[in-house]
C-alpha cells in the first residue's frame, strides 16, 4: 500500500488542479471564443486551445478512473492502460506545437527557426509516444486499479527519455524566445515584447521546472514510483499551453486592427504636413506653401517660390521617412502576435 499512496495523491492532486483552472479559466476561454469569426472558420490557436484543454482533460478523467476504479483483471488492463499513454501523447504534441508556434512568431516567422524547432520536435514526437505505447506492460496495483509500467530495460522502454527530450525542448524554446524578446526591447522596436516576456519566461520556466521533476521521479530504478509525478506533469504542461495561447489572445486583442492602423497613420502623415508646411510658412515670412504641381512649375520656370518647393520637397521626404520608420515598427509589432485574422 506504501507504494501506491504515493502515486494516489499526486493523481488527487492532479484533478484538483487540473478542475480549478478549467473553471477559473471559462472566462478566457469564452472571450477567446468570442473573437472567431465563425465557428466553420476557427483560428489555429483556437483549435490548439481546444485540443490541449479537452484531450488534457479527458487524459486527467481516464487516467484517474482507472488507476482508482477496482475490479480489473490483467487481460483487461492490458488493452486498457494504453489509452492513457495515447491521450498524453497527444497532449505532449500539441504542447510542444504550440511552444514552436509562438517561438516561430516571436523570431517574425524566421525559415531557419522553424526548421530548427522541427528537427528538435522529432525526438520529441518519438519519445511521447513509443515508449508508452509498445513498451510498457500492464500491471495491477494492491487496491485493484490498473496502470503501466515500463516492460524491459532498454533505451526505447525508458520513460525517463521522454521527460528529457521535452526537458531539452522547452529549455530551447525558452532560450530562443527570450533571446529575441530582449534583443527588441533593447532596440526598442515593440513595446509589446517586454510583456511577452514577462508571460513567457514565467511559463516556460514552469514546464521546464515541472519537466526536470518528473525525470527525476522516472529516473528511480524502483518502476512503479516511477510514474508518480508522471499525471501531474501532464496536466501542468496542458494548462501552460492554455495559458499561453489566451494571454496571446488576449495581448492581440489590445492591439488596433489593421485598417484602424492604417486610416491613424494616414490622418497622422496629412496632419504632421500640414502642421510643418505652416510653421515652415510662419517662420520663412510667406503664405502657405501652393500646390506641389505649381511650385514644380514655377521651380522649372525661375518663379519667387523656387525655394519654397525645394524645401518643401526636402520636408516631405523626412515625413515619409518618418512614416516608413513608424510603419516598420508598427509592422513588427503585429508580427509577434500574428494576424489577427488567423492567430487569435
Amino acid at each position: 500500500m506504501s507504494t501506491v499512496a504515493p502515486q494516489a495523491a499526486m493523481r488527487i492532486a492532479t484533478v484538483a488542479v487540473y478542475g480549478y483552472d478549467m473553471l477559473v479559466t471559462i472566462p478566457s476561454e469564452i472571450r477567446l471564443y468570442r473573437r472567431q469569426k465563425s465557428w466553420k472558420k476557427l483560428s489555429l490557436p483556437c483549435i490548439l486551445f481546444i485540443l490541449a484543454r479537452y484531450l488534457g482533460l479527458f487524459y486527467v478523467i481516464w487516467v484517474t478512473y482507472v488507476y482508482f476504479s477496482t475490479g480489473w483483471t490483467l487481460d483487461r488492463c492490458e488493452g486498457i492502460y494504453v489509452v492513457g499513454a495515447l491521450f498524453r501523447g497527444l497532449v505532449s504534441s500539441v504542447a510542444a506545437t504550440v511552444f514552436l508556434w509562438r517561438t516561430w512568431a516571436i523570431w517574425q516567422k524566421d525559415k531557419r527557426i522553424l526548421i530548427f524547432l522541427g528537427i528538435v520536435l522529432i525526438p520529441v514526437t518519438f519519445f511521447s509516444y513509443v515508449p508508452g505505447l509498445l513498451h510498457q506492460r500492464a500491471v495491477i496495483t494492491s487496491n485493484g486499479g490498473c496502470t503501466g509500467v515500463a516492460g524491459g530495460t532498454g533505451p526505447l522502454y525508458a520513460k525517463w527519455l521522454f521527460a528529457l527530450v521535452n526537458l531539452i525542448y522547452d529549455t530551447i524554446i525558452m532560450i530562443l524566445s527570450t533571446w529575441r524578446l530582449a534583443l527588441n526591447i533593447r532596440s526598442g522596436n515593440s513595446p509589446i515584447s517586454s510583456i511577452l516576456l514577462a508571460d513567457g519566461v514565467g511559463y516556460f520556466a514552469v514546464a521546464v521546472a515541472v519537466q526536470m521533476t518528473n525525470l527525476i521521479f522516472l529516473l528511480n530504478p524502483d518502476s512503479s514510483k516511477q510514474g508518480t509525478f508522471l499525471t501531474f506533469q501532464t496536466a501542468i504542461t496542458t494548462i501552460l499551453t492554455q495559458k499561453i495561447i489566451t494571454a496571446l489572445s488576449e495581448r492581440t486583442s489590445i492591439i488596433p486592427s489593421s485598417a484602424h492602423e492604417s486610416s491613424v497613420r494616414t490622418k497622422d502623415r496629412s496632419h504632421s504636413r500640414s502642421r510643418i508646411a505652416s510653421k515652415f510658412s510662419t517662420v520663412a515670412g510667406r503664405p502657405p506653401p501652393m500646390p506641389w504641381s505649381q511650385a514644380q512649375h514655377n521651380t522649372v520656370t525661375g518663379d519667387s517660390g523656387e525655394q519654397s518647393a525645394v524645401e518643401l520637397m526636402k520636408i516631405d521626404v523626412q515625413v515619409e521617412k518618418h512614416i516608413s520608420v513608424d510603419d516598420t515598427a508598427h509592422g513588427k509589432t503585429v508580427v509577434y502576435l500574428g494576424d489577427s485574422d488567423s492567430t487569435v
